[in-house]
């Protein structure tokens, strides 16, 4: 055949030749293989070349395996074992001879190696019988494993952790509980870690991760969620007294992407946007009051101006509402205002002091004392009035003086003596 294949192999016959030495090879390997002899079957079936040939020996190179191990040669069996797995992706015994990989590296204390093993056993193989058997051999080296991730976590390196977790979590052990606990516990921390960062929407599917692995969280979950929650609507709050109605609902708003349809930020977003159209309607009435104002109508100004204040209470609408009701009261009644003004001045100061003062001189002079009363009278410019009261004894005469401005209640004294009785008197 070798000589035939070697002067025609152009021709369809050397074909037929090639398959029928292939045959005789086989035949040649089967009698060496039934008389044990499994070095010499193996360069048959070698030479074979056909998946007969290859299903037998995978077979021999397990043979040799098996002796190498009874002479404690571990790297001439591991590989034996790494030539079955690599040569023979179809043999049938790949996973008893993986299984024999996981016990050979755990004897060498080689856990991630074992391990390895273990993750192509269940990956491609994960009905043969060898998987439950492994299993109970992986147990013992998962703490290993555990410990390795927990460190990982302590340097907060939380992605390599979950790498490493997902890896031992896709196989059967008996930590499958506890590797769900510690991916969910990384994926809380995920989440505290961007709580931090400002970054809510990113710590939500953090926990929404977390919950999917541990199911006991749910209710720490949503607490948490309502945390994040309240940070957006206290910011909200804020923005709102602080007048920036615009940033205010921009804020409330990622509480729709933490929790949907949150009632308490929809009502948020519908304050904010009433007051904002309040606010727009309270500058349409301001500048409607300042016109009316200006054409000398204050009392139609001073009711526009209230209805501005009603619905913004601005420090300086409140002061528009003072001015226009004093300039009225200065209209109406100038005289009985500017008495009021003065006799009002911080709580009454000036009338106190006044009769402080009349009772002191009562009794110095009984009754060679008189006061004239009040005495208003129009000064220069417009509502200025002068307000004086004079009293008088048989040796000293009181002259007291003050210019008021009605339309800004303003008191300036126009003597020494006035200026004094506007304050305590020792």
């Amino acid at each position: 055949y070798d000589k035939y294949i070697k002067d025609y192999g152009g021709r369809a016959e050397a074909t037929l030749a090639e398959l029928e030495r292939s045959s005789c090879y086989y035949n040649l390997g089967l009698k060496a293989y039934k008389n044990k002899d499994y070095k010499l079957a193996s360069k048959f079936f070698f030479l074979s070349n056909s998946d007969m040939a290859d299903s037998l020996l995978d077979n021999c190179y397990y043979h040799f395996a098996e002796q190498s191990l009874q002479n404690n040669d571990i790297d001439s069996t591991l590989k034996y074992f790494s030539v079955i797995t690599e040569n023979f992706p179809k043999s049938e015994l790949i996973p008893k001879v993986l299984f024999e990989e996981i016990k050979i590296y755990l004897l060498l204390n080689q856990k991630k190696k074992a391990y390895e093993k273990y993750d192509l056993l269940c990956t491609s193989y994960k009905k043969s019988k060898y998987v439950n058997e492994a299993e109970k051999l992986i147990n013992d080296i998962i703490p290993y494993f555990m410990d390795e991730i927990s460190k990982l976590e302590a340097e907060k390196k939380y992605d390599e952790a979950l790498k490493k977790l997902f890896y031992i979590e896709k196989n059967p052990s008996s930590y499958e509980s506890e590797i769900a606990r510690k991916i969910a516990n990384i994926y809380m921390e995920l989440a505290e870690e961007s709580i931090k960062k400002g970054k809510y929407v990113k710590a939500k599917a953090f926990l929404g991760k977390a919950q999917d692995w541990d199911s006991s969280l749910k209710q720490k979950i949503k607490q948490r969620l309502l945390d994040i929650v309240d940070l957006f609507i206290k910011k909200g709050d804020l923005l709102v007294k602080q007048e920036k109605l615009d940033e205010a609902i921009k804020n409330y708003m990622p509480v729709f992407d933490i929790i949907p349809n949150y009632k308490q930020a929809e009502e948020k977003i519908a304050y904010a946007k009433k007051l904002k159209e309040d606010f727009a309607l309270a500058d349409s009435l301001y500048k409607k009051a300042k016109d009316l104002e200006e054409q000398k109508k204050y009392k139609s100004a001073l009711q526009y101006y209230n209805k501005s204040y009603k619905l913004h209470k601005r420090e300086f609408v409140h002061k528009d509402i003072i001015h226009m009701k004093n300039i009225l009261r200065a209209n109406k009644e100038p005289k009985v205002f500017a008495k009021e003004i003065v006799e009002n001045y911080k709580n009454g100061i000036i009338l106190k002091n006044l009769e402080n003062l009349k009772r002191s001189l009562k009794v110095l002079y009984k009754n060679d004392m008189k006061d004239s009363g009040w005495q208003i009278f129009y000064s220069f410019g417009k509502y200025k009035f002068e307000v004086r009261y004079d009293i008088t004894t048989s040796e000293k005469t009181y002259y007291f003086i003050w210019r008021v401005n009605l339309e800004y209640k303003t008191i300036s004294p126009l003597n020494k003596i006035s200026r004094e009785y506007m304050g305590v008197i020792k």
